[in-house]
Order: C-alpha cells, then structure tokens, then sequence
C-alpha cells in the first residue's frame, strides 16, 4: 500500500458479503486531474502530493478547476484542511472535540496545560477557547481586537486567560476551570 492510501486509511477490519444488483450512471465527481489522483478527503477533492506521518501537502481542487495549495492532517481518523500546517492542526484540535462532553473538553485544557503559571501563545488560547466553549472564530476575533490581543505575539498564563474570558462567551465553562487554577 502506498504512502498517500495508507494515509487515507482510517481503519482496519475484516468482512465478507454477497449479493447482487444492477446499476447504470455517471459517477460522480473527479477521478484524475493533469494526471494526478483526486481524493475526496470530507468531502474536499483533494490531490496529495506528499505526505509524512499524518500530514500531507497538497493541493484542494475547486469547482473552477483551479487549485488551492493546502495541508491535510489526520488524527484519530479524523481529517482536517488548512490553507497552513497551523490552519490544519487548528481545525483537526477543533473537530477532534466538538464531540465532547464539557468534562472531557476541561479534562483535556488540564492535561494540555499542567502549568497554570506558564505563559502560552495567544493563538494556542485562541483554538481552546472554541474547544472548551463551541465560540466562533468571528467572536473570538472580534474579542481579541476589542481586548488589543495580537494572537501572533501575545502570551497570557491560564490565570490571565481565566480572568480575561471568564465573564464573555462561554464563560460558565471557562469559569469551572477556577478550581484548578487555585
């Protein structure tokens, strides 16, 4: 199996089945694009040129048969696409809790961030505060302009970053994270 299928791969098992049918169409979609594989990656043609470990680089084919150039990563059989490898890990983090309960979203921000005192980027922030609260990017944007947060520069400790959102969007949840903090 080749790099880019083993990349794709989002599970393994064993089954067997019978039947019959009949069927008649036109398929959809795009197979090949100047020659290149096109894979339907959440529904995202896509074509891969390269991958390592659970990230690719490649390129997301548009309706207009122009391409976009764009990393895909991939964790937990879960795949997420970003203009840039941050953009990507950021989507895949988000997607990879949406499913979560409140708890299990606390439990992880504690386990991400053991030292309440440290100082982490704004921008690490930024992608928990949707994680632990379902916010916006919008919201969250417009929070960090009203705040003059610079998400690419700015450090804040758990504490600062408790005491900043704990009376905003979603600030209940980010309020149970007082305890630890004390």
């Amino acid at each position: 199996m080749g790099e880019i299928e083993e990349f794709l791969k989002v599970g393994s098992g064993y089954g067997d089945g019978s039947g019959d049918g009949y069927g008649y169409g036109y398929g959809y979609g795009i197979n090949t694009f100047c020659g290149k594989k096109v894979y339907a990656i959440d529904n995202v043609q896509t074509i891969i040129e390269s991958v390592r470990g659970n990230i690719a680089k490649g390129y997301i084919l548009q309706s207009d048969l122009t391409l976009t150039p764009c990393h895909v990563v991939k964790e937990n059989g879960k795949f997420a696409h970003g203009n840039t490898l941050r953009e990507a890990f950021e989507a895949l983090h988000e997607k990879l809790y949406d499913d979560s309960t409140e708890e299990e979203r606390l439990q992880k921000f504690r386990e991400h961030f053991t030292d309440f005192s440290a100082k982490y980027p704004a921008r690490e922030l930024f992608t928990w505060h949707h994680v632990l609260t379902g916010s916006c990017k919008a919201g969250r944007e417009s929070f960090c302009r009203d705040n003059g947060i610079d998400i690419d520069k700015d450090t804040f400790t758990i504490h600062e970053f408790i005491n900043l959102t704990k009376n905003s969007y979603g600030g209940e949840t980010i309020k149970k994270l007082i305890d630890k903090a004390e």
